[in-house]
């Protein structure tokens, strides 16, 4: 993302990685029954696939709850009613994500019917709070402005130190873009020195020090 992304621009990142995770997790169950009595190697390969698939969906709400929704709540944008409800779901998909990884753990080593049958039915529970999940997502997507989102990291960042800006730059999600503290402090600069005259307005311990 640069500092001139068009308003949308964001939300279709996002639409991007939230189309993945449905269609993963809306295909997981049929691959799942199909895998045959006993075909312990290839029930470990799709094993294999859906405890990735569940980790980089725990990450990219980890990302979203640690990151992302804080910044919107500061801002105080529209979206910021519903992030509560978005954290509360969140608590949802992971008790679903839960039940698959021990259902496939139970099923993984014998590959027999029974422990089949129960973790595709709990990935389709997982696919259906997903997919309720990221309509959630996507409608308040669609009403961010990508210069919202910046403006409030270049906020954030201003006076923290490189080491720790770096390690929360290194863990946002992947729908923030490239090179977000350069982004975040450029949209900084214009929004300070349009409300304060500088793009270098005091830090707090020079406010403290004036006081």
């Amino acid at each position: 993302m640069t500092t001139d992304a068009q308003p949308g621009e964001l939300a279709r990142e996002m639409v991007m990685a939230h189309r993945m995770f449905r269609r993963e997790f809306g295909l997981a169950a049929e691959v799942v029954r199909r895998v045959a009595v006993g075909e312990v190697d290839r029930a470990g390969a799709v094993a294999d696939h859906l405890r990735f698939i569940a980790a980089l969906l725990h990450h990219h709400h980890a990302g979203e709850d640690d990151y992302i929704w804080p910044l919107l709540l500061e801002r105080a944008l529209p979206q910021a009613n519903h992030i509560h409800d978005v954290e509360r779901q969140h608590r949802s998909v992971d008790s679903a994500v839960q039940a698959v990884i021990d259902a496939v753990d139970a099923w993984t080593p014998r590959a027999d019917a029974t422990t089949r049958d129960v973790l595709a039915r709990a990935l389709e529970a997982l696919s259906a709070v997903v997919g309720d999940h990221m309509d959630v997502i996507a409608a308040m997507a669609g009403g961010i402005d990508p210069k919202d989102l910046m403006l409030a990291i270049g906020m954030t960042t201003y006076e923290g130190d490189d080491e720790t800006v770096e390690a929360t730059m290194a863990n946002l999600p992947p729908e923030v873009g490239p090179n977000p503290r350069a982004t975040g402090r450029d949209a900084y600069a214009r929004h300070a020195e349009a409300i304060y005259g500088t793009g270098t307005p005091p830090r707090s311990d020079e406010l403290a020090r004036s006081h």
